[in-house]
């Protein structure tokens, strides 16, 4: 019979019967002897259980081998203990005496113990003895750099949270492989455990920035999808639904983005540009989830932080979208007024038409008509100075809203004034000419 531990033959070991002649201790103990001496350097020992007739055999820690002349018995059996949870173990570690002898020095007494008798590992094993083989845990730092490069690797997702998984079972305080594996559940699309991977992680570090904003960044992407009742998103890109039971409704994913948006807020505190930033993006999140109440009361926020934005945005986008907001919950008023602040800080002219929009909500029809010749003015004003498909396209949008039908068969002849014919303008022609017909017979 042939025993292997870790690849490595230990069938010549031997089971030695300790005794002490003093104090008549006795207990077994596996020896290395024959033509497997050379395992002694690969750190393999055994260790014998003290309540059962059982032998254990694992391998030293790299630490160990070391620092083995140095280290004692019950370090190593601690060690043993904390590592696989097996208790009333001792190893027998061979001393040098005082008249430069090797000796076992009898854990009762300290004297030296004889051996009685040996057996092979074949016939204790037939006398009712037990050998366990303990295999030693990789480091946590071997384990993380094996799932880290399949984590780089095209294509090895699955393979990189198998090993990530591993690494995690025996380390799971490792807050770098929670986030990796959050990551790797993402791309293939298992929404629903790479949230559970993301909140442990977090949980492990409440302040780690890095993490929360990595988790942020999915959930955004989560909320582009279709909801449907009562867990169920679709991503209508791919074609394909998930069940994120993390989840249960769009309105407990509005509710996680705020919590972890403003997690990172109270975060970056003292960092007003980062503030301006994550409070921009949740008023975005509340108004696509029509939440508008809390999106004014966001946006409110950025334009006091305005002067800390460093994107380059015009101010009076905010406004166009807490006017969007304020239609949204019929408070046209305060709509017309921000669209109003939103035009004088000069937001594009298109805005205009949101203007009308509001205009007509309130019962203000004169008014939205000179706006619309207003904008229509602006419109023929920038199309004198460089004629596009664009200005064409948005005077078919005003005609349309003043009923100037007798004035829309000309606009095909204003694309003959565009200087460069490209395909596309002569496809844009083709495309408006077809709507005209089916608007104006639509209109008969």
């Amino acid at each position: 019979m042939k025993l292997y531990f870790e690849g490595e033959n230990i069938s010549s070991g031997k089971i030695q019967k300790l005794v002490c002649n003093d104090c008549h201790y006795t207990n077994n103990n596996f020896s290395i002897t024959g033509d497997s001496w050379t395992m002694s350097n690969l750190g393999i020992i055994g260790l014998s259980n003290e309540i059962k007739k059982e032998i254990l055999i694992t391998r030293l820690s790299a630490q160990e081998v070391k620092n083995y002349r140095k280290i004692k018995s019950n370090e190593i059996t601690t060690r043993i203990f904390k590592e696989f949870g097996k208790k009333n173990l001792i190893y027998f570690k061979k001393e040098i005496s005082s008249n430069n002898d090797l000796i076992i020095p009898c854990p009762k007494c300290n004297n030296h113990l004889a051996i009685e008798n040996e057996l092979t590992l074949q016939k204790y094993i037939e006398n009712g003895g037990l050998i366990s083989l303990l295999t030693s845990k990789k480091t946590e730092n071997e384990l993380y750099k094996k799932a880290e490069k399949l984590y780089h690797s095209y294509g090895k997702e699955h393979s990189a949270i198998k090993a990530y998984k591993e690494l995690l079972s025996n380390y799971p305080e490792n807050i770098q492989g929670w986030s990796d594996l959050a990551t790797m559940q993402f791309a293939i699309g298992d929404y629903n455990e790479a949230i559970k991977s993301s909140k442990k992680g977090i949980s492990l570090n409440p302040k780690n920035a890095w993490d929360i904003n990595t988790y942020l960044i999915k959930l955004k992407l989560i909320s582009k999808f279709t909801f449907q009742y009562p867990n169920m998103f679709f991503d209508e890109q791919k074609r394909v639904a998930y069940e994120i039971n993390e989840l249960k409704g769009k309105d407990k994913l509005i509710e996680e983005i705020s919590k972890i948006a403003n997690q990172l807020i109270d975060l970056n505190k003292n960092d007003l540009s980062k503030v301006y930033s994550l409070k921009n993006s949740l008023a975005s999140s509340y108004s696509k989830s029509g939440k508008h109440k809390e999106a004014i009361k966001c946006l409110k926020k950025v334009l006091e932080l305005f002067d800390y934005n460093d994107t380059g945005d015009n101010k009076g986008n905010v406004f166009v979208r807490m006017s969007n907001s304020y239609s949204e919950i019929r408070e046209y008023e305060m709509a017309l007024k921000m669209i109003n602040k939103g035009l004088e800080l000069g937001v594009r002219d298109v805005f205009l038409l949101k203007k009308v929009e509001i205009l007509k909500k309130i019962g203000e029809n004169e008014k939205s008509s000179k706006t619309l010749y207003y904008y229509l003015d602006k419109i023929i004003l920038m199309q004198n100075k460089k004629p596009e498909t664009a200005y064409i396209y948005q005077k078919f949008t005003v005609y349309k809203l003043l009923n100037l039908n007798d004035r829309m068969k000309e606009l095909i002849t204003e694309f003959d004034n565009i200087e460069n014919q490209t395909e596309y303008v002569r496809k844009s022609k083709q495309k408006l000419k077809g709507e005209i017909t089916n608007y104006l017979q639509h209109k008969l």
